[in-house]
């Protein structure tokens, strides 16, 4: 299957959106450690293990070593939703407590960070009590790991192929509060059009070819309303299709994605980046609505060239839907709520949508055994590769893991920890990446692990894995007046949800 692009005629969605080292030294900025680092090729066959080896011969020992992830890097549309309903004073919806996402999205300092090869990759260590057993010390690891920063001028031409709910439900209001009766953007759709001139009028340069298609109860020749144009600033057709949308019928996102597909085929250009965007409520209604049929054809391994990304509209859109297809294919997905949302999506974070730059991603850590391993804010995590899904990591994202652990009776001496990133680059070529160092030269280089744990806590709190109480004792013992930017926005966040008196 391997480079077929084009014998792919329907692509149903991915959608929205070890090695060994030695001793250590520490960074001078940041307070993280830059580790002893080492990169180098690895056969395409092991990365391709992780999905059909027998796991008797693939895992590693449960008491020294993991595999994890924490989606894909792009993925954060729980952190907009939990943010939106907190601001308005509404409760969230206990699934979008992912801490993983939370950590994806917020942006932490890069300065202590070292080239390990592709990665860029800081560890540290926050020890402090267990707020349950003041004897017991727990050792919060925080690694931060970052793609490679590119612009708009750097990055690849694309052939982008918008695919743009117009069915009824995307002319119900954004927000479910009265909206500002002069305000021209009031619907669903009035945020999409909003989105597409943020994006035809700055984002696209030349080279980039654009298809625009829409959908509702049937997809036809007829929905395809922009194939194959090459943009242009003097002659900008992506700002009129734009402008011309009306809602009509039900939602088809079957034969929706069954069109872009056919017409995303059709341009694919081999030396261009290929991508479908969704832009929908994901209310299915008409056709296949069953999540698990409509993204079992996604589990292709990412071969068929032209990958399926989203963005989620209006505050009441379907997430867990469009979650649980971004989890089968590897997807990135945004939410865009607001318009503020979607032109942050077309704009700063458009790159990130669009480009990967590391694909099947597998992270790995290998920690002494007189550490036992006690939290994670992973997404999936287990011994064995096969059972831990790979992901992409796209240009300008970074990804901050926080992995909890306790001190067994054998004291730290010259112990060490080492993350190991395996991943295919941009030409499909395995790679191999780790970072090792000495748990006592991290240990109190806290870099932004406080940020973190403050984080993680509030997506707990939606999840109802943690309580309030919990957090005020966390907040005037182990965290002890703590302050910083991130952590003031999180104080504030947590203070909303608590005056909820959600379950507390």
């Amino acid at each position: 299957m391997k480079n077929k692009y084009l014998s792919f005629i329907v692509v149903i969605l991915i959608l929205m959106l070890s090695g060994c080292g030695g001793s250590s030294s520490s960074s001078s900025s940041g307070g993280f450690s830059s580790g002893v680092v080492s990169t180098s090729l690895v056969t395409s066959d092991l990365i391709a293990a992780n999905d059909n080896a027998d796991s008797k011969n693939a895992g590693c020992p449960a008491e020294s070593c993991f595999y994890f992830s924490y989606d894909d890097s792009a993925s954060t549309a729980s952190v907009e939703l939990v943010k939106y309903y907190l601001k308005n004073g509404l409760q969230p919806d206990r699934a979008w407590g992912r801490p993983f996402e939370f950590l994806n999205f917020e942006k932490f300092d890069r300065s202590s960070q070292q080239d390990i090869g592709l990665f860029n990759v800081a560890m540290g260590i926050w020890t402090h009590p267990d707020l349950s057993n003041a004897t017991t010390t727990l050792y919060e690891l925080g690694v931060h790991v970052s793609a490679p920063q590119i612009t708009k001028e750097e990055r690849p031409n694309l052939v982008l192929t918008l695919l743009i709910d117009v069915s009824g439900s995307m002319e119900d209001p954004y927000i479910p509060f009265t909206l500002d009766k002069e305000s021209a953007i009031r619907t669903r759709l009035d945020v999409v059009k909003y989105g597409l001139s943020q994006l035809c009028n700055f984002s696209l340069k030349e080279g980039d070819i654009i298809n625009i298609v829409q959908f509702s109860s049937d997809s036809t020749a007829s929905d395809v309303l922009l194939e194959g144009w090459n943009y242009s600033n003097a002659d900008n057709k992506c700002l009129g299709v734009g402008s011309s949308l009306r809602t009509i019928g039900s939602t088809n996102l079957n034969a929706g994605i069954e069109r872009a597909y056919l017409v995303a085929n059709r341009t694919f250009k081999a030396d261009h980046t290929n991508r479908v965007v969704i832009l929908t409520d994901a209310y299915a209604n008409t056709g296949e609505v069953d999540p698990a049929k409509v993204s079992q054809p996604t589990r292709i391994n990412n071969q068929e060239g032209i990958y399926f990304s989203g963005l989620g509209i209006g505050s009441g859109f379907n997430e867990a839907f469009l979650n649980q297809l971004t989890d089968a294919g590897k997807g990135a997905y945004f939410a865009a709520i607001t318009p503020l949302d979607i032109e942050k999506a077309f704009l700063g974070r458009f790159i990130a949508l669009l480009n990967v730059a590391a694909k099947d991603t597998l992270f790995r850590l290998d920690f002494p055994k007189n550490l036992t391993h006690i939290t994670t804010a992973a997404e999936q995590i287990s011994t064995d590769p096969n059972k831990v899904q790979s992901t992409n990591f796209s240009y300008n994202t970074s990804q901050f893991f926080l992995e909890g652990f306790k001190l067994g009776e054998t004291a730290i001496s010259d112990e060490t920890i080492k993350l190991t990133i395996q991943y295919k680059d941009k030409d499909g070529v395995g790679m191999t990446e780790t970072i090792e160092a000495q748990i006592l030269d991290l240990i109190q280089k806290e870099g932004q692990i406080k940020d973190a744990f403050i984080i993680t806590f509030l997506a707990d709190l939606v999840s109802k894995k943690q309580t309030c109480a919990t957090f005020d004792t966390a907040k005037t013992t182990i965290l002890k007046g703590y302050t910083s930017p991130i952590a003031e926005v999180y104080y504030d966040l947590i203070a909303k949800f608590c005056a909820l008196k959600v379950g507390q």
